[in-house]
C-alpha cells in the first residue's frame, strides 16, 4: 500500500489562522498473477416478501446464480431468504457443487412481510462460522422494502453493522431494488459496515450490480486499512470531509478505510483549522500511521506505514496557488454535500430550496473547474447537479430522485467514481431515463 499526502496550499501565511485541506491518496498494489487470492466467505441475503413477486425475485435468483459462477471450489457460500420468517437455505457450503445450490435457488418463492434484520443477522452468523482467518467475509443484502419486522430502529442496525465490521471484519453491502426500500437505512448500514450501497432502479440491473460488487471482493489485496492521526499541539479543529467511518478523540483521530482490491485507489479529504503560526519554518500538522493486512501468496501480514504531515509557512509576500488535484476533490465533496442538503430539503417538503441548493453548487463547480486537475470531472458533476435540479423543477418522480441522490452522495463521498458512473449508466438505460 502506498500513501501520498498533499495540501490545497503548500505554504500558509504566517501570523494568520486559516483552514487547510489535506488530501490523502491511498493506492493498492496489483495482485500478482501467481498469487492465489484469499478465500471468499459470502452470504447472499434475499428479500422474498410479497412485493418481490415476479421480475424482482426472478432477477434476484439470476444474480445469485451469476455470483455462484464466479466463486471457486474452495470458497464458502451461504444463502438466506426472509419474509416474515428467516430461512437459511445454504449454510457455508463449499461451492464445488454449484448445481445443487442453484437448484435450491430456483425453488425460492415469495411470502410474508420484511424481517430484514433477522435475515441480515442470520447471514452474518453463517459467514462467521468455520471461516479461515485469511478469508474475505461479506454479506450482500438485497431488499425492495422497509424493515417492518424484527429490529427496525435505524441507529441500532447501523451500530450493529459497525460492530460486526470492526470486530469480525465482515462487511455488508446493501442493494436497494425499485422504489419501496428505505435508502437512508441501507446507506447507513453499508457505510457503517464497510460496504457499498447500490440503488437498483430496475430488476434487470440486479445481476450486473452483483457482478460489480463481487469483482472487488475477488481481488482483495489489503484488508482492514486504518489511518490514525495524532494532531500536533495547538491543532484541535479537524474534520473529515469524505464518507468513511471516523472517530475523533481529542488530538487522536481514527479513520476506517476498509478493504482494497487490486490497483484500487481511494481518496480521503480533511479540513484542518490552523492557528496563527509565527515561525517561518515548516510546521508539523499531524503524525499519521496506516495499518493494514497485506494479502500475500501464502499468508496475511500486518503492515504499518508512518508519515508526518508537514506544511510550509511563509511571510505575507509568499503566495501558494491552490493544488489542482486537491481542488478537484474539494469540488467532488461539495457536490456530494449538495445532494445531502437537497435530500434534507425534500424531506422538509421544500423542493424549491432543494433545487436552489443544487443550482448554486452547479454554478460553483463550473467556476472551480478551470483550476482543477480534471476540469471535465467537475463539469460533469455540475451537469449532473443541473439534471437533478431540472427533474425536481419539472416535478419528475421526486422520491426516485431522492433515492438516486442518496446513492450518488454515498459513492461520491468516498470518491468512488467507478460505482457512480456505473449507476449513472444503468439509470440512462432504465425506465424513465432522460
Amino acid at each position: 500500500m502506498k500513501i501520498e499526502s498533499r495540501f490545497d496550499h503548500a505554504v500558509v501565511q504566517a501570523g494568520q489562522p486559516c483552514v487547510v485541506h489535506v488530501l490523502l491518496t491511498l493506492s493498492a498494489p496489483a495482485s500478482a498473477s501467481d498469487n492465489p487470492r484469499p478465500g471468499l466467505n459470502i452470504a447472499a441475503v434475499i428479500d422474498r416478501s410479497g412485493s418481490m413477486s415476479g421480475e424482482p425475485l426472478d432477477y434476484a435468483k439470476q444474480s445469485v446464480s451469476l455470483l455462484l459462477d464466479q466463486l471457486g471450489p474452495e470458497d464458502r457460500f451461504s444463502l438466506v431468504v426472509y419474509g416474515s420468517d428467516v430461512l437459511p437455505l445454504v449454510e457455508g457450503l463449499r461451492t464445488s457443487d454449484k448445481t445443487h445450490i442453484k437448484s435450491i435457488v430456483e425453488n425460492i418463492e415469495c411470502d410474508g412481510m420484511t424481517n430484514m434484520s433477522g435475515g441480515w443477522l442470520k447471514g452474518i452468523e453463517l459467514v462467521s462460522r468455520d471461516s479461515d482467518s485469511d478469508d474475505v467475509r461479506a454479506v450482500l443484502l438485497l431488499t425492495d422494502g422497509h424493515a417492518n419486522e424484527g429490529i427496525t430502529d435505524h441507529d441500532k442496525l447501523m451500530a450493529l453493522g459497525k460492530d460486526v465490521n470492526d470486530q469480525q471484519s465482515i462487511r455488508t453491502t446493501c442493494l436497494g431494488l425499485g422504489q419501496g426500500f428505505d435508502e437512508d437505512l441501507l446507506d447507513g448500514i453499508s457505510s457503517a459496515a464497510g460496504g457499498r450501497f447500490y440503488y437498483i432502479e430496475s430488476p434487470e440491473h440486479a445481476p450486473e450490480v452483483f457482478k460489480e460488487e463481487l469483482g472487488g471482493l475477488l481481488e482483495v489485496v489489503a484488508q482492514n486499512v486504518e489511518i490514525d492521526l495524532t494532531m500536533a499541539d495547538g491543532i484541535s479543529g479537524v474534520a473529515q470531509l469524505t464518507g468513511y467511518p471516523w472517530k475523533a478523540d481529542g488530538p487522536n483521530c481514527k479513520l476506517i478505510v476498509g478493504d482494497f482490491s487490486s490497483d484500487q485507489v481511494k481518496h480521503v479529504l480533511f479540513a484542518v483549522e490552523l492557528p496563527a503560526i509565527t515561525d517561518l519554518s515548516d510546521t508539523l500538522i499531524a503524525s499519521m500511521r496506516m495499518s493494514y493486512a497485506a494479502v500475500g501468496k501464502e499468508s496475511v501480514q500486518i503492515k504499518i506505514a508512518k508519515q508526518d504531515l508537514v506544511i510550509g509557512v511563509g511571510d505575507n509576500e509568499d503566495s501558494s496557488p491552490p493544488d489542482p488535484e486537491v481542488l478537484m476533490h474539494i469540488g467532488i465533496q461539495e457536490a456530494a454535500e449538495a445532494r445531502k442538503q437537497a435530500v434534507v430539503n425534500i424531506d422538509d417538503g421544500d423542493v424549491d430550496s432543494a433545487t436552489r441548493v443544487l443550482e448554486a453548487k452547479r454554478d460553483k463547480l463550473r467556476t472551480m473547474a478551470p483550476s482543477a486537475a480534471n476540469p471535465d470531472a467537475l463539469i460533469r458533476e455540475a451537469d449532473e447537479l443541473d439534471r437533478r435540479a431540472t427533474e425536481l423543477r419539472e416535478s419528475h418522480d421526486i422520491m426516485e430522485n431522492r433515492k438516486f441522490m442518496v446513492s450518488e452522495s454515498a459513492s461520491l463521498s468516498k470518491a468512488d467514481y467507478m460505482n457512480t458512473q456505473s449507476a449513472r449508466r444503468r439509470r440512462g438505460k432504465g425506465p424513465g431515463s432522460s
